[in-house]
């Protein structure tokens, strides 16, 4: 039985959004890099301080990065 303060972590992310402001997609993609070591010790140090798995972390870049592009 799921905790109400998972539910309620679930259901907050539900309600992000997209880069076009639409609700988020179910996630059925995977985008792969290979970096340096201390990339992927700074991306992993960085996730931790914003209380993030590495993959929300890379996603919220990424979206913050093509929001930008968007808004040209």
């Amino acid at each position: 039985m799921n905790s109400p303060k998972l539910h309620k972590k679930a259901r907050s992310r539900t309600q992000k959004t997209s880069i076009q402001g639409l609700p988020m997609e179910k996630r059925t993609e995977v985008l792969g890099t290979k970096v340096e070591s201390r990339v992927r010790e700074l991306v992993e140090s960085e996730a931790e301080r914003e209380n993030q798995t590495v993959s929300d972390w890379i996603r919220d870049v990424i979206i913050k990065k093509l929001s930008r592009g968007t808004k040209r």
